[in-house]
């Protein structure tokens, strides 16, 4: 990736959003956000397509249910 490339990031562990990479100071990417401010990331934390970034979401695990919920 390079000055100007397009990205996508997970955020809370379940949003994809898109970003522009602003900036490069050695492994730390700084990227635009839509919202108009920026962030500073480490490159394993960025994807290049969003079919990528989707895969990386992790999976909700079933809740506990308590026996006393089927009453």
């Amino acid at each position: 990736m390079k000055k100007g490339d397009k990205a996508y990031i997970i955020e809370n562990n379940r949003i994809i959003t898109p970003v522009t990479i602003i900036g490069i100071h050695g492994d730390l990417y700084t990227c635009g956000i839509p919202s108009g401010g920026a962030i500073r990331l480490k490159r394993s934390r960025m994807y290049e397509t969003e079919d990528e970034a989707r895969k990386h979401i992790p999976v909700e695990k079933p809740k506990y249910r308590s026996p006393y919920d089927y009453m």
